[in-house]
């Protein structure tokens, strides 16, 4: 039976002690720039567990021999611990809380180990398969690019909207109410989904849509030997964002973010070189927008529907155009003493006071309409430009 843990204990930080076996020290068979062998690496580093870290090469090497010979499948990482050979790293990571740690980073309830194991699962499988073999790895490793460009363009597309809709998973449900995804604690799950899911920087690809999600991967990113483990990966990222600046500023010879078109253009002249410049979108890289951008080409191949137009809709139209004929017969009414008034026809403003009277004042006052500049002949009004003095 498992012993008590007091609750108060955070699972970062509480190691396990190293347990004395007769048998020889577990190796941990890895690929680094695997997400699944960093998270089984993190945690054995940060509950001290003894082990040997051994480096897969899968082309050549003693130890690539001894791998195929251990384990049928083939696949990284792996765990040898005397007689007993353990694959995929969910289940690593249940040997290991098991036998060494005494499930620390799973939760002290049942409930709660056991929803970890779950995440663990869907993030080794579903998650992963998303975000790394569908998104991440065809677009900066050349390894999983397929041949076909339109086709490799297709899987990345569909990768990227398969992840929009993990990632709306994670905002409005793991992350809504609780701190971390498994509950109000930090588990190995959240290490595990993190280091999946920090595949996608190498798309430079913008979560900003997802503010909880960004606010846990980076309470995430300050858990203890994350910085070692990652440092393989980091060192991809850092590499796929120099290389595409650098295929840029190396063909023009200074940073893109500064060269002028024209000057660009003339100088691939005088090297013999033609250039084609395509237009990029600002909001490549950002999630919700390619997505957004996606759905409106899908309208490009559909059939045009006939529809009646209102007459609402010609309303507007219409009354621009008398407007600016209105506007023109204006121009000419220079002798009009209203012109200097009012040069530029708009909608009048209505007036804000409630005593009519008061406007219709301040509206002749405006005007220059008064009784002084008008008088009375034979019956009809006549204006005035003058005050006219009655006898």
């Amino acid at each position: 039976m498992a012993s008590t843990r007091r609750q108060s204990c955070p699972q970062w930080t509480l190691f396990a002690d190293k347990n004395t076996r007769s048998d020889d020290t577990p190796r941990v068979y890895i690929v680094r720039l695997s997400a699944p062998c960093r998270a089984v690496w993190m945690y054995m580093l940060q509950h001290s567990i003894p082990h040997t870290v051994i480096d897969v090469d899968f082309t050549d090497g003693e130890h690539a021999k001894e791998f195929k010979g251990r384990v049928p499948h083939e696949e990284v990482p792996v765990l040898v611990d005397g007689e007993v050979v353990v694959f995929q790293s969910p289940a690593i990571l249940c040997y290991l809380a098991k036998h060494y740690t005494n499930h620390l980073g799973f939760g002290l309830t049942t409930k709660d180990q056991m929803n970890v194991e779950s995440l663990l699962s869907w993030a080794n499988a579903d998650f992963h398969r998303v975000v790394g073999y569908s998104y991440a790895y065809p677009t900066a490793l050349d390894k999983y690019r397929l041949p076909d460009e339109e086709a490799n363009e297709i899987l990345v597309e569909h990768g990227l909207s398969q992840l929009a809709r993990h990632l709306e998973r994670l905002e409005k449900n793991y992350l809504k109410s609780q701190k971390f995804i498994a509950g109000d604690f930090p588990s190995v799950a959240d290490s595990f989904v993190a280091t999946v899911l920090v595949q996608a920087e190498w798309t430079g690809l913008d979560l900003k849509m997802y503010p909880r999600v960004t606010k846990w991967l980076t309470k995430v990113k300050k858990v203890p030997y994350w910085s070692q483990v990652h440092m393989e990966h980091d060192h991809v990222s850092h590499n796929y964002n120099l290389t595409n600046v650098l295929r840029a500023s190396l063909f023009f010879e200074a940073p893109l973010s500064i060269v002028n078109f024209k000057d660009a253009q003339q100088f691939s002249k005088k090297k013999g070189k033609l250039v084609v410049f395509l237009w990029c979108p600002s909001y490549v890289g950002i999630l919700g927008d390619e997505v957004a951008d996606r759905l409106t080409k899908q309208a490009l191949v559909m059939p045009v529907t006939d529809l009646p137009l209102s007459h609402s809709d010609f309303k507007y139209p219409i009354c621009s155009i008398v407007k600016s004929f209105w506007q023109s017969e204006w121009d000419d009414e220079t002798e009009n003493k209203l012109h200097s008034v009012q040069p530029v026809i708009s909608e009048r403003n209505k007036g804000i006071r409630k005593d009519r009277r008061e406007e219709i004042v301040l509206t002749s006052a405006r005007i220059g309409h008064s009784h002084l500049t008008v008088i009375s002949c034979e019956g009809r009004w006549i204006h005035s430009a003058s005050p006219v003095r009655t006898p």
